[in-house]
């Protein structure tokens, strides 16, 4: 015969928590344990933080998944909405896509928190590209391509030794973003592993080209 503990909630609770992502799984999936209030809390202070990068810092967040240095002289008021339009953008594509694929109990407050905390890889590398850090020699490659648009000798950009390891993190922080966001949207819409991965690679393709035309719009001209 079974004891309670088997057979009622707390067995229940144990079964559940033993399908939760543990140790570095979490880092890619942690939102069996942050949804609702909890992941838009923590989101939106993600979010503020790619504002105040944008407006102090001149990072340009103009794509869904893009962050560049900002050469331009762009009012504030731009370099502030760019980062909560691009995340309002991957919540407006991915969320309809999600209501076409699922028929999973959704809610809003979920893909507006998910996706948010999905952009933490992004606040990283708008913090590695601050002028005191790799910013300056982004900044001064951005120019020299400028002025020798030409030129197929790339000898100059190697007296640059911070965009070489700049690069490779990028490249890690991207994947890490890709899988944030992809876990946000498999939690929130409760779409099952290889739906979600389909439903992913085409809602991201397309809220990154609705992303690049809405950036352009917005600063009149393309990075």
């Amino acid at each position: 015969m079974s004891t309670p503990s088997e057979t009622g909630p707390q067995a229940v609770q144990e079964y559940l928590r033993a399908d939760e992502p543990r140790g570095w799984m979490l880092l890619l999936d942690p939102f069996r344990r942050i949804e609702g209030t909890t992941a838009l809390l923590l989101g939106l202070v993600v979010v503020g933080a790619t504002v105040l990068l944008g407006v102090e810092g001149r990072i340009v967040y103009n794509g869904v998944a893009d962050v560049n240095i900002c050469w331009l002289p762009e009012p504030a008021y731009v370099m502030s909405l760019m980062p909560m339009m691009e995340w309002l953008i991957a919540v407006l594509i991915l969320g309809l896509a999600g209501r076409l694929f699922s028929r999973s109990r959704q809610r809003l407050v979920d893909y507006l928190g998910m996706l948010a905390v999905a952009r933490l890889p992004l606040v990283i590398m708008g913090v590695l590209s601050l002028q005191p850090l790799v910013g300056k020699q982004l900044l001064q490659i951005a120019q020299w391509t400028l002025q020798n648009p030409q030129s197929v000798n790339a000898q100059p950009l190697l007296q640059f030794p911070g965009p070489k390891w700049f690069a490779a993190v990028s490249i890690v922080l991207a994947v890490w973003n890709g899988f944030l966001t992809y876990y946000a949207l498999k939690e929130a819409s409760g779409m099952p592993r290889w739906r979600a991965i389909l439903v992913f690679l085409a809602a991201a393709y397309v809220a990154s080209f609705v992303g690049k035309l809405a950036a352009e719009a917005l600063m009149g001209v393309g990075l």
